[in-house]
C-alpha cells in the first residue's frame, strides 16, 4: 500500500505544481501586458496634451507672462488624471506651475533634466538640443508619471513643461486583478489535486500489486507469474514482460542447480589436482633456484678461475716473449717457443670456456664497427701459414679482392670463427691442402651475403660425428681428443657466433676424404674502402721508440712481482722511463709526486684497489687542474662488464692478461700518441739530424739485417725494394700535403717508417712515426717543417746507400 501511495502521491503532487506554474505564468504575463497597454495610453495621452499646451506656453513664456502660462496650465484641471504641471525658463527656475507640487517632486525634476524622452516627441528636438534637453519619463513614487516636453520656437530653446498624470487607478487596477488571480490560482489547484489524485489512484493500483507479487517471488523463492488485472497500455507491457521474465529466470534456475551439482563434484577433482600441482610447482621452484644459483656459481667459478689463471699466465707468456728477443741458442730457442705454444693453447683454452660461458648465460654482445673483410680473412690466413709449411700442407686463400666497401659488424668474432674453422683444418690435415674462400654472393639494400668455405683434405668425418659435431664438449669420435687434442668447444662456440649474426654453418664431409664447412651470413656494408693506391704495404715494424717518446715516463700499478717486471721490460723496451708501485694507495702517492705520462693500472690489488685509485687520481688532476694522464687497466678479468666498469670509472683503455708485447705495445702507442708534444718532437729530430748524426743508419740494424738475408744479393734486393717504393710514397706525402689530405699523410707515413726502420734508417723513421702523429692530429703548424725534413733525410738516405 505504501508503495502506491508514494507514486500517487508523486504523480498528483507534480501535477498541481504544474498546474501552479501555469497559472502564475498566465498572471505575470497579464499583469505586464496590462500594466504596460496603460502606461502607452497614459504617455500618449499625456504627449497630445503637452504638445497643445507647449503650443499655448510659447508665447507668455517668451514675453516672460507668467500670468498667461499659469492661465494656461489650469486650463488642465479639466482633465481629471493629470495632476501637476511646471514651466521652467532656460536657467531651470519655475516659471509657472498648476496643481500640487511637493518639494522632492521639483528636486527630483531638477536632479534629472535630461532624462531618456518617451515617445515621438524625441524626433521632434534637433541636433543642437538633444544634448542639452532631453525628455524626462519616470514614476514618481507618489503614484505619479511625469512627461518632460522642450519649449520652443523657430528652433530657438524656450525652456521646459513637465505634465504629471496620476497613476493611482492603475494600481487599483492591479490590485484587483491580484485578487481574482489568486482566487482563480486557488480554485485551480483543488480541482487539479482532486482529478490527479483521482487517475493516477486508479494508474498505481497494478504497479502496486506487481510489486507485492515481487516481494513474495523474492521472499519465498517460488517463481510464479502475476496474475493481476490490467489494461493493454504500457503498465499491461510492463506487467507481460515480468512475466516473461519470470518465467526465464525459473529455467535457468533449474539449470544453474544442476550445474552446482557438476561443478561441486568438478571442483573437488580440481582442488585434489591443485594440490598435486602445487606441490610440483613447489618442487619447480626449487629445481629452478637451485638451477640459478649453480649457474651463478659457474659463472663466478669461471670468472674467478680466468683470473687466477691468467695472472701467472700473464707472467709465463711475458717472460718467454722477452726471452725470445734475447741471444739464444737453439735448444734455449726450442724451449722459449715450448712455453709459448704451450701458454698460447692454454689461453686460447681459457678464453674458449669464457666465451662459451657468456653464450650460455646469453651475454655475448656484438660490436658493430667498419672493417675491411678482405684483411681480415688474409690476416687470418696468414696466421696459419707457418704451422702449414711446417705440416707441408698448402694453404690456398682466396679473398674477394673487389668489394669496394667496408663490412659492418664483429670482426674480432668473425675473425674467430675462421680461425677456429682453419686451425681444425690444419689439425685434422696430414697431407693435400687446405683452402679458405670467401666471397660475396650478393649485395643489395645496403647488406652484403658472404660465404666462407675452408675445405680440408683431412681425415673427414663420418654421419654419425656429423650429428655431434657442433655440441658442447663433444669431438667426432672418443679417439679425436687422444690423437688431436682440444676441448670440442671450437665449433659450438663458431656456431653460436654465426647464429647471433643472423647466420649458419654447413658441413659437408666424408669419412677419409675431408671436410669443407661453409659459413652463410649477411651484414651491412659500411663506408667506401680506401682507393688501391692508398692501401700501401703494411710490413711489421721494428721497435724503436727511444719511432719519438724519448724521455715519456710509465707508472705501474701491479702487487704481482712476475707481473711488474713484465710490464716494466716492455714498457722500457719501448723507451719509457719506469717507477712500480705495488697498490692503488701508493700508486695514489706516487702520481702526485710523479705526474708520469702513462699509468699501467691492476685492477685487484691489496691496501687500495685499481677502481678506487683511478677514482682518487682523478680527483687529484681536477683539484690540481692537471692534464688527464691516460690510465690504461691491467686485469686478468676478460668479461665485457669487466671492460665496461673499467671504462666507466674513468680508465681509458683496457688490455686482458696475459697481454703480448704487440698489443701492449699498440696500447701504448695509442694513449701517448693523443698526449704526443709534436713542437718538441720537431726540434729534438732536427736537433739530432743536424749536430748529432755521423750515419744515416743504425749500424746494429743493418747487420742484423744482413745476417738474415745470409746473401749480399738477397740484401741488396730489399734496398732496391726499398729504394723504389720510397720514392713513390715520398712524393705521394709531398702531393697529399699540398692538397693539405692528412688522412694520406699518416697512410704513407706510416708505411714508410716501417720499411726505413726494417733496413736500419733510424732518424727517417722517427721523422717519418712524428709526421704520422702530426698528421693524424691534423696539426698543421708542423707539417711543412716534418714534410721538409722527412725529404730531406730521404734523400741524405738515398745518397748513403748509393755510395
Amino acid at each position: 500500500m505504501m508503495a502506491s501511495q508514494s507514486i500517487r502521491r508523486r504523480l498528483t503532487v507534480l501535477t498541481v505544481i504544474i498546474s501552479f506554474l501555469v497559472v502564475i505564468s498566465a498572471m505575470c504575463i497579464f499583469i505586464i501586458n496590462h500594466i504596460h497597454t496603460y502606461k502607452n495610453s497614459l504617455v500618449n495621452n499625456l504627449a497630445s496634451v503637452g504638445r497643445l499646451v507647449e503650443a499655448n506656453v510659447r508665447a507668455p513664456l517668451l514675453f516672460h507672462d507668467n500670468v498667461a502660462s499659469t492661465e494656461v496650465l489650469a486650463s488642465l484641471g479639466s482633465i481629471e488624471t493629470i495632476k501637476y504641471a511646471a514651466i521652467y525658463d532656460l536657467e531651470e527656475n519655475l516659471f509657472s506651475e498648476y496643481g500640487e507640487s511637493a518639494p522632492w517632486i521639483n528636486q527630483q525634476i531638477l536632479n534629472n533634466p535630461q532624462g531618456a524622452f518617451e515617445g515621438e516627441q524625441w524626433r521632434e528636438l534637433s541636433s543642437r538640443e538633444k544634448g542639452l534637453f532631453s525628455s524626462i519619463t519616470q514614476l514618481i513614487p507618489n503614484r505619479t508619471l511625469v512627461i518632460g516636453f522642450p519649449i520652443s520656437m523657430d528652433q530657438e530653446r524656450l525652456g521646459l513643461l513637465y505634465i504629471g498624470a496620476d497613476t493611482q487607478v492603475l494600481s487599483s487596477q492591479l490590485i484587483w486583478f491580484l485578487w481574482l488571480s489568486f482566487c482563480v490560482l486557488i480554485a485551480t489547484l483543488f480541482l487539479s489535486y482532486m482529478l490527479a489524485n483521482k487517475f493516477f489512484g486508479g494508474l498505481a493500483k497494478p504497479l502496486f500489486s506487481l510489486t507485492k507479487h515481487m516481494r513474495e517471488i523474492s521472499a519465498n523463492n517460488v517463481y510464479l507469474s502475476a496474475d493481476i488485472p490490467h489494461e493493454n497500455n504500457e503498465i499491461g507491457e510492463l506487467i507481460e514482460g515480468f512475466n516473461i521474465l519470470i518465467g526465464t529466470i525459473k529455467s535457468r534456475d533449474d539449470k544453474l542447480i544442476s550445474h552446482r551439482l557438476d561443478l561441486e563434484s568438478r571442483t573437488q577433482e580440481l582442488s585434489i589436482a591443485n594440490q598435486s600441482l602445487e606441490s610440483s610447482h613447489q618442487e619447480m621452484e626449487r629445481a629452478m633456484t637451485s638451477a640459478e644459483s649453480a649457474s651463478r656459481a659457474k659463472g663466478d667459478f669461471l670468472a674467478t678461475m680466468s683470473h687466477e689463471i691468467r695472472t701467472p699466465l700473464n707472467g709465463v707468456l711475458g717472460m718467454a716473449q722477452i726471452m725470445a728477443d734475447t741471444q739464444l741458442d737453439n735448444d734455449q730457442a726450442y724451449y722459449v717457443d715450448t712455453i709459448q705454444k704451450s701458454g698460447n693453447i692454454l689461453l686460447g683454452l681459457i678464453n674458449d670456456i669464457l666465451d662459451f660461458s657468456k653464450i650460455e648465460a646469453g651475454m655475448m654482445e656484438l660490436e658493430q664497427l667498419n672493417f675491411d673483410l678482405v684483411e681480415l680473412v688474409e690476416d687470418a690466413a696468414v696466421l696459419f701459414s707457418e704451422e702449414a709449411k711446417s705440416k707441408n700442407l698448402k694453404l690456398i686463400c682466396c679473398a674477394p679482392i673487389g668489394l669496394q666497401d667496408y663490412i659492418v659488424g664483429d670482426a674480432n668474432r668473425l675473425r674467430q670463427v675462421i680461425i677456429n674453422l682453419l686451425g681444425n683444418a690444419i689439425k685434422f690435415t696430414s697431407q693435400g691442402e687446405v683452402s679458405l674462400y670467401c666471397e660475396v654472393v650478393s649485395t643489395a639494400n645496403g647488406f652484403a651475403s658472404i660465404e666462407i668455405k675452408v675445405a680440408d683434405t683431412g681425415v673427414g668425418i663420418s654421419e654419425d660425428g656429423k650429428r655431434k659435431i657442433f655440441e658442447s664438449f663433444t669431438q667426432a669420435d672418443s679417439t679425436t681428443t687422444r690423437t688431436y687434442g682440444g676441448t670440442g668447444l671450437g665449433l659450438s662456440i663458431s656456431q653460436r657466433i654465426i647464429q647471433l649474426m643472423s647466420g649458419e654453418i654447413q658441413l659437408e664431409s666424408k669419412l677419409g676424404m675431408g671436410s669443407t664447412f661453409s659459413v652463410l651470413f649477411s651484414l651491412p656494408l659500411g663506408r667506401p674502402l680506401k682507393p688501391v693506391d692508398e692501401k700501401l704495404s703494411n710490413q711489421p715494424e721494428m721497435i724503436h721508440l727511444e719511432n719519438i717518446f724519448q724521455g715519456k715516463s710509465a707508472l705501474i700499478v701491479e702487487d704481482i712481482v712476475t707481473n711488474q717486471k713484465v710490464a716494466t721490460l716492455m714498457l722500457e723496451k719501448l723507451g719509457l722511463s719506469v717507477r712500480v708501485a705495488n697498490n692503488g694507495q701508493e700508486g695514489v702517492e706516487m702520481f702526485s709526486n710523479y705526474l708520469p705520462d702513462l699509468i699501467m693500472m691492476d685492477c685487484q690489488m691489496p691496501v687500495m684497489d685499481g677502481y678506487e685509485a683511478t677514482v682518487q687520481i682523478r680527483n687529484i688532476e681536477k683539484a690540481k687542474v692537471l692534464n688527464r694522464t691516460p690510465i690504461v687497466a691491467l686485469t686478468a678479468n676478460a668479461l665485457q662488464e669487466d671492460r665496461e666498469k673499467c671504462l666507466a670509472i674513468g680508465m681509458d683503455g683496457y688490455l686482458s692478461k696475459p697481454f703480448e708485447f704487440s698489443g701492449f705495445r699498440k696500447v701504448v702507442l695509442e694513449h701517448l700518441e693523443k698526449n704526443f708534444d709534436i713542437e718538441a718532437a720537431n726540434a729534438e729530430f732536427f736537433k739530432a739530424a743536424v749536430h748529432e748524426q755521423t750515419s744515416c743508419f743504425d749500424p746494429e740494424v743493418v747487420s742484423t739485417l744482413k745476417s738474415i738475408c745470409n746473401d749480399e744479393e738477397i740484401y741488396q734486393s730489399v734496398i732496391d725494394a726499398y729504394l723504389s717504393e720510397g720514392i713513390k710514397i715520398v712524393s705521394s706525402i709531398e702531393t697529399a700535403m699540398i692538397e693539405k689530405n692528412c688522412s694520406a699523410i699518416a697512410t704513407a707515413a706510416h708505411a714508410l717508417k716501417s720499411s726505413s726502420m726494417n733496413i736500419g734508417a733510424m732518424v727517417l723513421g722517427r721523422q717519418l712515426a712524428a709526421l704520422e702523429i702530426a698528421a693524424k692530429q691534423e696539426n698543421f703548424n708542423s707539417l711543412d717543417s716534418f714534410v721538409a725534413g722527412v725529404v730531406h733525410e730521404y734523400q741524405a738516405v738515398i745518397a748513403e746507400l748509393n755510395i
